[in-house]
């Protein structure tokens, strides 16, 4: 009699443990030091395995949606760089929750995404954030393909410890750098799934904001976005594009075109290559300064100075970005009670601690396009690429550029997406034009939002997330 009744309860534990999906690894968030209030959403952080043989270990941090989390799509972001935290998304884009300046106090984002969705972030590659690997020499040999790798062995583990989510749509997403890291994930989960990888990932669909697209077009649109926004002159436009032999990319080290280049990134002087309208204050005098005699990426490479450092980024890479105030945010993620309040207990990987983006691993890029990925993408899973229009880094036309080298069918003419105000009224968040090859592909531009689109104009991100997940737009020619 004792036996089945052990038997019995053993089973019964096993079953709970299967429908909640949780397990010791996974710590369930309560509370956040500076947060007045209770957190309205089941909340769980951990870290994922990433890669058994080397100890690859992501940090994570689930949030359930605020609506409907049994049926609500997962989506799955990571910020750019490489190396920047999505935590920092997170806190300061999308994420239910807001660091504010005194680096202490956190406060409700009204236009958080898991009021629609339910939401990963996901700290990766390995050295980024809380995450971490038992082989330390692989923080000095990180590369697209490994991150790609590690992200889809991240996934199946997240599925297998929350089973209950298998069903639901699954989408993954992510801005700048995370142009690479979301297609390149995707084909990967995709290859994984045909090859008969556990457990079988939900893919619906990708979203990337102002990501690296291809190369080549990236860096031809940047002169060109310059002179449309008026920060150089059209006869000196003209002149470059002499010098250039109309193509930026290709001759940037020909000397008339990179003394161009040189008086194209001057005029950015002290001014936020995120969000062009604003100043870049924060660096105090020196201010956002071009780097001369880049070896590099002349075209691309940008300077900053703070006192005693100094630090440079790519486009599309933030690295410690500049003009970006995030000391709140690494003061508050390295503070002891926040750390044991979101279970991040393994020791940093990082000397410096917790960073916004990571100076700590050595990351090489592998692909210069990401068109190749598009196209083997498409006829599997629908894509949404938005675009912030005033973000100089990755520019609108830059993506343009690099999605019309696609060759894609016009489904949409390039139109108004819009949505009607309280009184009625038609307002114009951005452009919209929409591709019928394969599955579809879709392109949006968010009026008057820099780099980061759900920070710059938070209500137009969430209901273009809206507007995608369901295929519904409101259009206007």
């Amino acid at each position: 009699m004792f036996r089945s009744i052990l038997l019995v309860s053993i089973v019964l534990l096993a079953l709970i443990e299967f429908t909640l999906g949780q397990t010791a690894l996974d710590h369930q968030v309560s509370y956040l030091p500076g947060f007045n209030g209770p957190i309205k959403f089941k909340s769980y952080t951990g870290y994922l395995k990433a890669n058994a043989t080397r100890g690859h270990y992501l940090f994570y941090w689930f949030m359930e949606s605020q609506n409907n989390p049994a049926t609500d799509p997962v989506v799955w972001w990571t910020n750019g760089g490489p190396g920047c935290s999505s935590i920092d998304g997170m806190v300061s884009e999308h994420g239910p929750f807001v660091v504010l300046a005194d680096g202490k106090t956190v406060v409700d984002n009204p236009y958080a995404w898991n009021k629609r969705v339910n939401m990963v972030f996901l700290e990766q590659p390995i050295g980024v954030g809380y995450s971490y690997s038992d082989t330390p020499a692989d923080y000095q040999n990180v590369n697209d393909d490994v991150a790609a790798a590690d992200m889809n062995e991240a996934m199946r583990d997240f599925f297998s410890r929350f089973p209950q989510y298998l069903k639901n749509d699954f989408y993954i997403a992510g801005e700048s750098y995370g142009g690479v890291y979301v297609p390149t994930s995707a084909l990967r989960v995709l290859q994984g799934n045909q090859q008969g990888e556990l457990p079988r990932i939900n893919l619906k669909g990708i979203m990337v904001g102002n990501g690296v697209t291809d190369a080549e077009s990236d860096a031809n649109s940047v002169p060109l976005f310059y002179k449309e926004h008026s920060l150089i002159t059209s006869e000196d436009y003209n002149k470059g594009f002499i010098a250039c032999k109309g193509n930026f990319y290709a001759n940037q080290n020909v000397p008339d075109c990179s003394n161009f280049l040189q008086l194209v990134y001057s005029s950015l002087d002290h001014l936020n290559p995120y969000y062009i309208y604003d100043s870049c204050t924060w660096l105090g005098d020196n201010g956002l300064t071009m780097k001369k005699n880049s070896k590099n990426h002349p075209l691309f490479e940008l300077h900053k100075q703070r006192p005693k450092t100094k630090k440079s980024f790519i486009v599309g890479a933030e690295s410690d970005s500049p003009c970006v105030p995030d000391h709140s945010i690494m003061t508050y993620f390295n503070t002891p009670a926040v750390r044991a309040a979101i279970g991040a207990t393994h020791p940093i990987a990082s000397p410096s601690g917790w960073q916004v983006c990571s100076t700590f691993i050595n990351y090489t890029q592998i692909y210069t396009t990401l068109l190749p990925f598009y196209s083997k993408l498409l006829p599997e899973i629908r894509i949404l690429a938005y675009s912030g229009d005033v973000d100089c880094v990755l520019n609108t036309s830059g993506t343009k550029a690099g999605l019309d080298k696609l060759g894609l069918n016009v489904s949409l003419p390039y139109s108004k997406w819009i949505h009607y105000d309280d009184n009625n009224n038609i307002v114009v968040d951005g452009f919209i034009r929409k591709y019928s090859n394969g599955r579809g592909l879709t392109f949006v531009t968010v009026r008057g939002a820099g780099h980061m689109v759900p920070q710059y104009r938070p209500q137009q991100a969430l209901r273009m997330l809206d507007n995608f997940l369901n295929d519904k737009w409101i259009v206007k020619n």
